[in-house]
């Protein structure tokens, strides 16, 4: 603490400026109005355990009774966090006022012109939604990111729900099954990384990520060709399973390649190429396979000729070529890249 005399002119400053007297003071702290006098005199220092009380009652911070001055930073701060604080709160209060007056205005609407409630649960429900996006991150305190996706998917699905019922739908079950591949896409590898953070599976976020995505774009896939009749059970298997399987090829081996390998990353760069590659190439052959039921073939390649017949054939070739030209690169660079690693790793060894 600074010395004596400047801390008890700032006890008696401080006590002025709450219009307490010293006696007044004393029987806040639970002493004796000498004991305060004392402190303002310069004569002795109050005891430490004092201090909070002090602090609580003077309204200042603790920094600012150590060193017996004005701490004008974090008032400022403190000011502006009230500030702040204040319009969030008003913002709030206008909001819940609007949710009540456009519920209650609208439940009396439905009742008097309807004599029921339909159309009403949709107003509620996405009012509810964005409760969950607007005023659920205020209120909650922690995980605020969880909730808020917790509390808009629920929100979404019963506004969907809603909607459904009252036009008598049955595309619920679609949209839901959408919905939750899309927050899977989209929001479980911000969770997995900031909000969850579930122990023991160290790098495999993303191999968690991409498998409950692959399972669930299998059943969304699944559901719409269902529900809509686009497809009976058998095409489903024979030709939308290995459709979307397909389709999955890549992804998963970039993923594997690149997070599941210890190559240096120009050799991993080399390998995704020269795959992809060949994947391109060869894939209007698988599709032309499983929709035709035609035996595999490879695209037909004229590179003097454009027109339907060879256009996949060309295209694929050049990108074939392109790809593992690109992928012969990677590899030297890659190589180069050990290389001069070795040569540094051995001269710190010697």
């Amino acid at each position: 603490m600074e010395n004596k005399i400047k801390f008890g002119q700032f006890i008696a400053k401080k006590r002025k400026e709450q219009q307490l007297t010293q006696k007044d003071f004393a029987s806040s702290l639970f002493v004796t109005e000498s004991a305060v006098s004392k402190w303002e005199r310069g004569v002795s220092y109050p005891d430490i355990s004092l201090v909070s009380e002090i602090c609580r009652v003077l309204k200042i911070t603790e920094h600012e009774l150590i060193t017996a001055s004005e701490d004008y930073h974090q008032r400022q701060l403190e000011k502006r966090g009230n500030y702040f604080l204040n319009i969030v709160k008003t913002y709030s209060a206008i909001l819940y006022g609007a949710y009540l007056v456009s519920l209650l205005a609208c439940l009396i609407i439905n009742i008097v012109l309807d004599h029921k409630l339909d159309w009403f649960y949709i107003v509620l429900t996405a009012e509810l939604l964005a409760f969950s996006l607007l005023n659920l991150p205020l209120i909650m305190n922690n995980r605020k990111g969880l909730y808020t996706v917790l509390g808009s998917f629920v929100s979404l699905n019963l506004l969907l729900l809603a909607c459904s019922w009252y036009t008598e739908g049955d595309w619920f079950i679609i949209t839901f099954v959408c919905i939750l591949t899309f927050y899977a896409i989209v929001f479980l590898p911000l969770l997995l990384r900031s909000e969850l953070k579930p122990e023991g599976i160290g790098k495999n976020k993303a191999l968690i990520c991409f498998a409950i995505d692959t399972i669930l774009i299998y059943i969304t896939v699944i559901a719409c060709s269902l529900l809509t009749g686009s497809m009976d059970m058998r095409n489903v298997l024979e030709i939308a399973v290995p459709l979307v399987s397909i389709g999955f090829i890549i992804p998963w081996v970039y993923l594997l390649v690149i997070r599941y390998t210890s190559f240096n990353n120009y050799y991993k760069a080399a390998i995704c190429l020269s795959i992809s590659g060949v994947y391109f190439f060869v894939f209007p052959g698988i599709v032309d396979m499983i929709i035709d039921k035609n035996e595999f073939s490879i695209p037909k390649i004229n590179l003097t000729v454009w027109n339907n017949t060879y256009i996949n054939g060309n295209v694929g070739l050049i990108i074939l070529i392109s790809t593992i030209l690109l992928g012969v690169a990677f590899t030297i660079a890659g190589i180069i890249y050990s290389q001069k690693k070795n040569v540094i790793n051995s001269s710190y060894e010697s």
